[in-house]
């Protein structure tokens, strides 16, 4: 496994998208499942660190297994520079907002961090992020 299978994993869903209502996509619903958790039956949760979770377990590396985008922040290794198919960790409170998200490292451009990501907007899409909000960078396998 590399960190570009991440990625390349992760683009497979890319434009997936949760259902506003009562609906739920039965795509964003299967991440918790690939998860492992059942449990949860409608893509209302927040889904950002399932959807890592499952891509993860897709390509056979290192996962969290938890719904939490901070526990990504114990699995693989630590790294202070991110490169292409890292995990990167948020903290909004670092930038005046609440919670947390996870996604994979694309690309940094000066104050922006570009991640690729479930539940971006509601949505596996890239975007951009202020890299101040960056609480950690991760590894999942020494190269």
């Amino acid at each position: 496994m590399t960190r570009g299978d991440m990625v390349l994993a992760a683009l497979q869903y890319y434009g997936q998208e949760a259902i506003a209502g009562g609906a739920s996509n039965p795509v964003v619903v299967g991440f918790f499942q690939k998860a492992g958790h059942a449990d949860v039956t409608n893509d209302d949760t927040p889904w950002c660190a399932a959807f890592l979770d499952a891509i993860a377990r897709q390509v056979g590396a290192p996962r969290s297994s938890s719904l939490l985008a901070t526990d990504w922040l114990s699995v693989g290794f630590r790294v202070d520079t991110p490169a292409f198919g890292d995990i990167v960790v948020f903290d909004w409170s670092k930038v005046g907002s609440t919670g947390h998200h996870v996604g994979i490292v694309v690309a940094v451009t000066g104050p922006i961090i570009w991640c690729l990501g479930g539940n971006q907007e509601n949505r596996v899409e890239i975007r951009g992020y202020k890299i101040e909000a960056v609480a950690g960078y991760r590894r999942l396998l020494a190269e």
